[in-house]
């Protein structure tokens, strides 16, 4: 922006030397994404001023000052925002602005501040979908099973009321890779992440981690219902900056036919809106997900939404991993009983309760085992 010294057009350095019937230059509009109500009324006030001649800073702060039953004052920067960059202002100032310049392009003013106004309200209300990480963090009820998908952990010796729903965490090698995009979210550039591993191998928790520690004002949107594309779809106009949009297994979302290659496009034309910045779009998959939806050509959209942000979460621990869970084990009992007793360092699983499910399976018998088993079938056709 320049100073308010000069006559020059809005975002200019003062009004420039031309021949007398050279076009003016016109104001370029900075884009607006979010939230709608805001990308409409920049919309119609950039509509009003170039019908109104694309006039000049200074003309338009004459004819403000002109009206004393104008309650707005604003100043010639003001007046250059109001119309460019999006973002929002006071009302009165943006009252000010599109009144003057619905008398210069022969509007109906009176009507014009009446549409501004209920814009300008309605962009101030609109808080976006999801809900503030803050509420997660406060209620980890809200983030297992029938929330974000965390399964919950063993409770050896009462631990839960003990120690917390979940135990502690640590951190490994894809956590690393994990961070440097959530990073970079924060620093305002838009992130997409899939964690890739077998079942309870601890992909979503490792998202869990990554997110909660993002700052104040940050929210996290898990799109259910009606189904996971119809959420997506629905709802996908009112995420606004700042904004995790959850996948938890990605394919529910994506591999439905038709929906799946819309919901695709919808995500990378979100994530490429420099306007939207920052979002981060955070998914899982198991390996098989991962290679159908990215080999199989009847889904180019995937392919392209998934290419390159993949993150391989390996199925056991390293032995330095081991380390760093031994030196943390001895505060929680369930991370010591996963350190004694997890086969071939295959702790996440251990602390998801596979142990135990597979001792239920080993004991089913005749319709049961059966019924298991189509369960399972059932399982691997999802997609």
């Amino acid at each position: 922006m320049s100073g308010d010294t000069g006559g020059g057009r809005p975002g200019g350095r003062g009004r420039p030397k031309r021949p007398p019937r050279a076009r003016p230059r016109l104001l370029t509009r900075a884009r607006v994404g979010w939230p709608p109500a805001l990308r409409e009324l920049k919309d119609l006030l950039y509509e009003v001023y170039l019908a109104a001649g694309a006039p000049s800073l200074d003309e338009i702060s004459e004819d403000i000052a002109a009206d004393d039953d104008l309650a707005g004052a604003p100043s010639r920067d003001t007046i250059s925002r109001v119309i460019s960059d999006g973002r929002p202002q006071q009302q009165s100032d943006v009252v000010a602005v599109a009144t003057v310049l619905a008398r210069r392009a022969a509007w109906d003013a009176a009507d014009l501040a009446r549409r501004v106004r209920k814009l300008w309200v309605r962009s101030q209300m609109v808080q976006g979908v999801g809900r503030p990480i803050g509420d997660l963090r406060d209620d980890l009820r809200l983030v297992l099973d029938q929330g974000l998908g965390i399964h919950p952990a063993l409770n050896t010796e009462n631990a839960r009321n003990r120690f917390g729903i979940l135990p502690a965490y640590v951190p490994r090698h894809h956590d690393a890779r994990l961070k440097t995009v959530v990073d970079a979210a924060v620093a305002g550039h838009s992130g997409i992440a899939v964690l890739v591993g077998g079942s309870s191998t601890g992909k979503t928790r490792a998202l869990w981690e990554a997110v909660r520690v993002l700052p104040d004002g940050w929210r996290l949107w898990h799109p259910l219902t009606p189904t996971a594309p119809e959420a997506v779809l629905a709802e996908l106009p009112d995420i606004a900056p700042k904004t995790v949009v959850w996948l938890n297994e990605a394919q529910h979302y994506l591999a439905p036919k038709p929906l799946g290659e819309q919901v695709a496009a919808s995500l990378r034309k979100l994530f490429t809106d420099p306007s939207r910045a920052p979002v981060l779009i955070l998914g899982t998959l198991w390996l098989a997900h991962w290679d159908a939806l990215t080999t199989d050509d009847r889904r180019p959209g995937a392919r392209a939404l998934l290419d390159g942000h993949k993150i391989d979460v390996p199925k056991a621990f390293t032995t330095a991993d081991l380390g760093a869970f031994r030196a943390t084990a001895d505060a929680d009992p369930r991370l010591t009983q996963a350190a004694q007793h997890a086969e071939d360092a295959q702790v996440t699983q251990y602390l998801a309760g596979v142990p135990y499910l597979m001792d239920r399976y080993h004991a089913a018998e005749g319709a049961t085992r059966a019924l298991i088993h189509a369960a399972m079938d059932a399982r691997r056709l999802v997609i």
